[in-house]
């Protein structure tokens, strides 16, 4: 046949007939053991929900890093510490934390500038570690290995001495855990590479950050992409619960001040003094009793009229 003249496709039809695709289905059932079929199957049906859920990584609190930041020990969790710093304040994938040179860490003395020069956005982007915890990175930095000729910032670092080893991807991707089992949380194997990341769009967001200072900070794109990291902490739940209850008591102080508010204003017995004077006694007078009845009001207008007989 003369693949280059005309023919027919329907000649060509790879796919086989459905008889023939019901009974290969039939005998691979068939295959699998009576009594254990249904553990099988089971077991099938688990792979499949699991493959189709979308279980995202567990964040930490404020409390709980501050608490691993000052408890944890540093001949053991130093590394880890310094992991935490910069995937929080960067925040850093694990990717962009094995990578990380030398180079592109300047220590301004008061304040560490931090570069990642490149991710998966492909956008540079820089962040700043202040005062706070400081001397947890150089404490780190002080230990490294003189003759360690990698350009790589992060090395293995154990029982207080540093190696001349890297840190690999994966050793990254351990460190929420690790961080997790020494705060003795429940389900330490859902903290995972992604858990600083989420954290410190949480933290951020729950601080009053808009959704255009998150995007800047992760390098993220997308909107929606950035909002999925963000967890809904119980502080959050909180804070909207305290505008909501402040919202609704604010209303009823109003209704209840408007029904029996009578404001009276102080008069000035016969005197001298000009009208003017007179006039602003009896403002101030009505608005000292009214300060007293309405609390709680943002961006008010308050008109006050005064009739004088």
């Amino acid at each position: 046949m003369d693949i280059d003249g005309d023919f027919d496709e329907d000649l060509f039809c790879v796919t086989p007939p459905d008889e023939v695709l019901e009974a290969v289905n039939e005998a691979t059932l068939s295959l699998l053991p009576t009594k254990s079929r249904e553990k099988y199957e089971n077991a099938y049906q688990r792979f499949m929900e699991y493959r189709s859920s979308k279980e995202q990584s567990k964040v930490f609190t404020n409390e709980q890093i501050g608490e691993f930041m000052i408890n944890a020990p540093n001949d053991t969790y130093l590394m880890a510490k310094v992991v935490v710093i910069f995937g929080i304040y960067g925040p850093c994938r694990r990717e962009e934390l094995c990578n990380l040179k030398l180079a592109d860490i300047e220590d301004l003395g008061s304040q560490l500038l931090v570069k990642i020069p490149c991710n998966t956005a492909n956008k540079p982007r820089s962040f700043i570690v202040n005062d706070t915890y400081l001397g947890t990175y150089r404490k780190y930095a002080a230990v490294r290995p003189s003759n360690f000729d990698c350009n790589r910032f992060f090395f293995k670092y154990h029982n207080g001495k540093g190696f001349k080893q890297v840190v690999g991807v994966h050793k990254f991707a351990s460190i929420p855990q690790i961080v997790a089992n020494f705060l003795k949380l429940s389900d330490a194997n859902l903290y995972t590479g992604h858990c600083f990341r989420r954290t410190s769009a949480t933290i951020l967001v729950d601080n009053g950050a808009d959704l255009t200072v998150l995007k800047r900070h992760g390098g993220w794109k997308s909107s929606n992409v950035a909002e999925g990291y963000i967890e809904e902490s119980l502080k959050n739940k909180m804070d909207v619960a305290e505008r909501i209850v402040t919202s609704i008591s604010g209303a009823h102080i109003q209704c209840k001040g408007a029904s029996n508010v009578g404001v009276s204003t102080s008069t000035i017995s016969k005197t001298n003094t000009e009208s003017t004077s007179s006039i602003n006694y009896e403002v101030e007078s009505t608005l000292t009793g009214l300060s007293n009845l309405i609390g709680n009001c943002n961006n008010c207008t308050i008109n006050v009229h005064i009739n004088r007989k």
